[in-house]
């Protein structure tokens, strides 16, 4: 989430070139809680088997467990390694123990945790799922393969922080979709017309159509910043949508035709409307300099956005008001007979005169 050239980024790849992996992972099997006819040693063969296994993986840097600070264990019927095992068999069943104070090892409501953490190299994308999916499917045969009742189940700050970006993409697209839905239905009130609301959100839904869509035809995958700016356009769009639609129903209210209509709504809304845009799109790009990634990306696609939403409010709804569909979009609450409507077209002075109006504006 931070720049190539950042401080940070520099940072973390020193230390992976020369230390070791920087993102972790925690893998945790539980076992039911340790008897005495139990064997500890069959559920360290088993962290130990999921431990090379894990080693064994291409995205997988490093791997920490209780099998890292314990001998191997032989199965020789030597007395050393009769003696080697009963150690080991002590210092797993004993949380005092110098294995047990290193914290792989819990005991908490009947149940027995080893801890398995896990080092990952950075990745240039943030998606992790990939790699967690791999790590998964290794260690869930592993377990399926073992006479030892065991579950696994991986947690860690890759996992926290993979699943907490999944649950705000997704969301985030749920409030786009729920905006656009809320806007939709205040459109059909307004407009008292089912296919005129549906007709005047088109526009709105223009700009994200148009740049997410770019985006998908560049292959440029999504993130937290470009997908916030969705909903923020998407209400500054509506905004000057109301404006335009409630300047062409005072006219279409006085006999205007829909093209002059269009026209002069256009042009006593046009200037506000680009400077609404101009305003809020530059005033954003402020943050463009920002070395977080997601707020540079933010303030670029909201200026995008923004600029997207005024050529299809300036170009598109007009067009939509001068068509055949324009008779929806006339019948606006609030749309008054008596308004002033300076800057239309000038009226013609007499049968002769050079500026008469064409037919196709009255």
């Amino acid at each position: 989430m931070f720049l190539p050239k950042s401080d940070i980024r520099t940072q973390y790849a020193w230390f992976e070139n020369h230390v070791a992996p920087t993102v972790t992972g925690e893998l945790l099997l539980t076992f039911p809680e340790l008897t005495e006819d139990d064997d500890p040693l069959s559920r360290l063969a088993l962290v130990a088997k999921s431990h090379s296994q894990l080693l064994q993986l291409d995205n997988v840097g490093g791997v920490l467990s209780a099998m890292t600070f314990v001998p191997t264990v032989s199965r020789k019927r030597t007395l050393a390694a009769t003696t080697q095992r009963s150690v080991v068999r002590k210092l797993v069943r004993d949380p005092e123990s110098s294995l047990g104070q290193l914290g792989f090892i819990a005991r908490d409501d009947g149940k027995e945790i080893w801890r398995i953490s896990i080092r990952m190299p950075q990745q240039e994308e943030e998606d992790y799922s990939g790699s967690l999916n791999v790590i998964r499917n290794v260690v869930d045969q592993v377990v399926a393969e073992s006479e030892v009742p065991a579950q696994a189940s991986l947690t860690g700050s890759v996992v926290i922080v993979q699943k907490s970006q999944e649950i705000l993409l997704r969301d985030l697209f749920r409030s786009f979709m729920t905006a656009f839905a809320v806007i939709a239905v205040v459109m059909v009130l307004m407009l008292r017309s089912l296919l005129g609301g549906l007709i005047a959100m088109v526009p709105n839904l223009f700009p994200a159509v148009a740049l997410f869509g770019f985006m998908g035809l560049l292959t440029i995958p999504l993130d937290i910043g470009s997908v916030m700016s969705a909903s923020v356009a998407l209400g500054i769009a509506v905004d000057d949508t109301v404006h335009l639609l409630s300047r062409f129903g005072s006219r279409r209210a006085r006999g205007l035709g829909q093209v002059r209509a269009a026209y002069g709504a256009l042009t006593q809304c046009g200037w506000a409307m680009f400077q609404t845009t101009l305003v809020c799109g530059l005033s954003l790009m402020a943050y463009w300099f920002s070395d977080f990634v997601p707020t540079s990306r933010f303030s670029l696609f909201m200026f995008a956005l923004l600029a997207s939403a005024l050529l299809g409010v300036v170009f598109l709804l007009p067009a939509l008001m001068a068509s055949s569909l324009g008779r929806w979009l006339s019948s606006t609450i609030g749309s008054n007979p008596e308004a002033a409507i300076s800057a239309d077209k000038p009226e013609p002075t007499g049968p002769h005169d050079i500026r008469r109006v064409p037919s196709r504006w009255q």
